[in-house]
């Protein structure tokens, strides 16, 4: 408890809550008996409610809180399969605004929550670093030790750095959704090996690949610097590479990018771009005949099944897919 009187969360029960919030809608039963043990713990279960009352949403609640009652009865187990089931699309558009919502209340002492308007204090200045890295195939969310929340695609990697006067992160490789908490004093800045991205507190998704790195503005504002700056604003995305910076204006944007979902949306691009993000959900190589990476290709499908989203595709062109124990293959029938 606080002085006053108020619990306390810690930030290991909070990163561990905004997970299962984030996947809350796709547990299988194994994780489903798994988050119910993990609610035996009173402090897990004070960040699990708390972020059930940040979302507002009385079906979202009913949802979680169903878990949470059989944390304390094995009863009724009935309502944990009827009541996650009968919201699926509720949940998994809450689980999508968790970030936003932690941040908010992680960041800010008891005192600020009656104040809206007031910024957010850094009250621990000590230097932190530390390395935050998703697997092939998982998607993961970390919270930072300034409020700022991270969401990696799989096999992404990155550095943090934070200090008393700057915070600091390399951009290894892969695709990540950046909440930045706002702190005046201490600029947020990403490197790579392409470009400099500097905010003070903002939503936005970074991706580096061989080529480029792009940066898709959210929310707020972001400088990106690659021989000359360019400051964006939503809905706009900067692609650089080398020195070159093309800025790409009024996007249709989600409220976040689909991959945060678990899904890739195209509309009129190549094979190829489709197959860069599968091979991140692939343990094996996945190898595409040269004359069908360019073709043009629209629609929505599913990261976590690689396969199955690539026999889809060539289904419609009446392409061959096979495989062996270490690779995917495509290629005209």
């Amino acid at each position: 408890m606080n002085h006053n009187g108020l619990p306390v969360m810690k930030k290991n029960n909070v990163e561990e809550a905004a997970n299962w919030i984030d996947k809350l809608h796709e547990l299988n039963n194994v994780e489903k008996q798994e988050l119910i043990v993990w609610l035996q713990d009173r402090d897990n279960k004070i960040a699990f409610d708390k972020m059930a009352k940040i979302f507002g949403d009385d079906e979202i609640k009913a949802a979680l809180h169903s878990y949470s009652n059989e944390s304390n009865s094995n009863k009724n187990k009935n309502k944990i399969k009827s009541n996650i089931y009968s919201f699926p699309v509720k949940v998994g558009l809450a689980a999508c605004f968790a970030a936003f919502a932690i941040i908010s209340y992680v960041s800010i002492t008891p005192e600020q929550l009656n104040l809206p308007n007031q910024s957010i204090s850094v009250l621990n200045t000590t230097e932190q670093s530390k390395t935050v890295n998703s697997q092939l195939g998982e998607r993961i969310s970390t919270l930072l030790q300034d409020g700022s929340f991270v969401h990696l695609n799989a096999d992404s990697d990155i550095d943090v750095l934070f200090k008393s006067k700057s915070r600091h992160v390399v951009f290894n490789r892969g695709q990540v959704f950046f909440d930045v908490a706002k702190d005046s004093e201490r600029p947020f800045l990403i490197e790579s090996n392409q470009a400099t991205i500097k905010v003070l507190g903002t939503s936005f998704d970074v991706e580096k690949n061989h080529e480029n790195t792009v940066v898709t503005v959210y929310e707020g504002k972001v400088s990106v610097t690659a021989g000359k700056t360019v400051t964006l604003i939503p809905p706009q995305q900067a692609i650089v590479k080398g020195n070159e910076i093309i800025v790409k204006n009024n996007l249709k944007l989600n409220q976040l990018p689909a991959w945060r979902t678990g899904w890739i949306e195209l509309n009129q691009q190549p094979f190829s771009i489709l197959i860069d993000k599968l091979q991140s959900y692939s343990a094996k190589k996945i190898i595409i005949s040269n004359q069908l990476d360019k073709t043009i290709i629209s629609g929505r499908f599913k990261l976590d099944t690689p396969y199955e989203s690539i026999q889809l595709v060539a289904a419609t062109y009446d392409w061959s897919v096979s495989e062996d124990d270490t690779h995917i293959y495509i290629q005209s029938s």
